[in-house]
């Protein structure tokens, strides 16, 4: 018997995490105090980090030092599980039954199958509350968190009407980053306005037209300087690029065509079969172009927007030349870290010897890469040159504008499914919900900010102090996410409701093509392996059409009515 319950509490004690049994990973080494409420947080270890948490969370112990939480109990004490794979999606809505952590800071979830296996509480009242811990309106009143909330996220979370079981978390901007300080002393800047032909704002220098940026990519080459390198692991880095390009071209209302599956959009001459055309009562315009009424029963047409074209066109002119890309960008060995490595080591090479310029990441990157920062300060740093975190200048490279596309500011978000959730077994519901208020506040918000150089998907201000404390990447992020008519667009959406309820049917949406019955769907690694010299951007772009065809989508469709997925339908 006494065997038997040492088996049994040791499997107990594997399924929790391991700091929920050291303790807080700050690195003090507090014993549990029992006349004190013990409140536990789960942290998705990534590039956002896990310093601006901790001081959160320390403030928040301070300020309700006197609070009582639970009878017989003053003050609260909070620990933390800073854990990656084991808080990845798909792994946590398994196991979360199974942990003790209130609170859970998580990269991204998919929130249907959270909230339909009932392992979220509703924090409904946390979003559309007055939030009494912030800084009053004008009028007196609090604003609710809701009311700050960046729309599209927040409809994301909006289980049903006026019901939420999570709340977003930061915001994912996706793109390339340049390295400011190669820029300026390999006189890499043009003298243009850059890509929103705006003067004096961040961009200003960079390719406003995609010619101008391919001729960027020769002068590098020129210059011995390697133009790109990227995550070789994870080719979904690679894809994201490619919807930036898609976007970048179609703009906001084309794109969100995709999401939506209801509006207009326009193809080019002959882009549609004569049988398309006739079926779906396309209008012929003066130019020869021809608009169609998307619905939900023709989607699969958007497979043939013009914008897909010129981004596997795009992925095509940066493969026609090795000296454009790492060597080591497409090995599966180099996961995103390693990419950030050899792109901040990259300066070590003598000048001429395959610098690197350009990184393809995401806003955390600079962030997640401290490590790194640290080790080149410690180890090359002298009274001239400096490579620290802050030490160096990095900044955001927006798309240059295609010919034929559209020019507004779109800007790509990827999937924006990162979320704050409370679990539905915590102990301590109301204290759960009170320090979401207290994170959420206009001071706690920006101070996010400041600490880590990501912006969160609410509006808040930052004072003058706190923009400066940014590294000259954090402080161009910011201004580019706050830019005069910025618009932010994600990859699903509230409106993606065939796409989130049949995400099986649609998981190569993006770029999955069939070529002579052969299924791709990587353009880069499709278009970098010899064997397929025969495939082009175009044959490739036809096969998408291929894999979703007329007759797949029909099939689909018609399930999709069934279940009632499709709410208003073509007669």
């Amino acid at each position: 018997m006494k065997k038997l319950l040492t088996v049994l509490l040791a499997t107990m004690l594997l399924l929790l995490p391991l700091s929920s049994l050291v303790g807080c990973n700050r690195g003090d080494e507090r014993e549990v105090d029992p006349t004190k409420t013990q409140f536990y947080i789960g942290n998705y270890d990534g590039g956002v980090g896990r310093t601006w948490i901790e001081t959160l969370a320390l403030q928040f112990e301070e300020d309700y030092k006197d609070t009582h939480f639970e009878d017989g109990k003053t003050g609260i004490q909070i620990w933390f599980s800073h854990m990656k794979d084991e808080y990845k999606s798909g792994n946590i809505l398994t196991t979360m039954p199974n942990y003790r952590e209130d609170i859970y800071f998580l990269d991204s979830i998919i929130y249907e199958d959270f909230v339909s296996q009932n392992r979220l509480l509703d924090i409904s009242d946390v979003l559309l509350t007055p939030n009494e811990l912030d800084t009053p309106l004008e009028d007196g009143t609090y604003p609710t968190i809701a009311s700050k909330t960046e729309p599209t996220r927040l409809a994301l979370y909006e289980y049903t009407d006026d019901t939420y079981y999570a709340m977003p978390f930061f915001d994912h901007v996706l793109g390339i980053v340049y390295d400011v300080d190669l820029f300026e002393s390999e006189n890499l800047y043009n003298n243009g306005d850059g890509p929103d032909g705006k003067p004096d704002t961040y961009d200003d220098g960079l390719p406003r037209t995609y010619e101008e940026f391919k001729q960027l990519l020769a002068t590098m080459k020129q210059k011995g300087i390697t133009p790109f390198t990227w995550c070789g692991g994870d080719g979904g880095y690679r894809m994201d690029l490619l919807n930036e390009v898609w976007l970048r071209y179609e703009g906001y209302a084309n794109f969100n065509l995709n999401n939506t599956f209801n509006g207009e959009y326009t193809f080019p001459e002959s882009r549609l079969t004569a049988e398309e055309a006739a079926e779906w009562n396309a209008t012929t315009n003066s130019d020869g172009s021809q608009t169609v009424k998307i619905t939900a029963e023709n989607g699969y047409l958007l497979q043939k927007q013009e914008g897909k074209l010129v981004a596997l066109n795009f992925a095509k002119d940066i493969l026609s030349d090795t000296a454009y890309y790492s060597s080591a960008a497409f090995h599966t060995s180099q996961m995103h870290t390693d990419a950030q490595e050899e792109y901040l080591m990259s300066i070590r090479r003598p000048l001429g010897s395959n610098q690197i310029a350009m990184l393809v990441e995401g806003s955390w990157w600079e962030n997640e890469a401290k490590p790194v920062f640290n080790e080149m300060a410690e180890s090359y740093n002298t009274p001239s040159r400096k490579y620290g975190y802050g030490e160096r200048r990095f900044g955001i490279m927006p798309l240059p504008v295609f010919e034929g596309g559209k020019s507004d500011n779109a800007l790509y978000m990827g999937k924006g499914n990162s979320a704050i959730v409370v679990s539905a077994t915590t102990k301590h519901p109301e204290l759960a919900k009170l320090f979401l208020k207290y994170i959420h506040t206009n001071e706690n918000l920006a101070y996010f900010n400041a600490e880590t150089c990501i912006t969160r998907p609410y509006d808040y201000t930052m004072t003058d102090d706190q923009f400066n404390s940014m590294t000259y990447y954090g402080q161009t992020l910011r201004e580019l996410v706050t830019a005069d008519g910025i618009q932010k667009i994600y990859s699903q959406t509230a409106d993606t409701t065939i796409r989130m309820k049949d995400s099986t049917y649609f998981n190569d949406w993006m770029w999955g093509s069939t070529i002579n019955g052969n299924p791709y769907n990587d353009p880069f690694l499709t278009f970098r392996d010899t064997a397929n010299a025969s495939i082009t951007a175009e044959v490739y772009f036809n096969g998408l059409s291929a894999t979703y065809n007329k007759g797949s989508w029909s099939k689909q469709y018609a399930e999709w009515v069934q279940k009632g997925y499709v709410q208003n339908t073509v007669a």
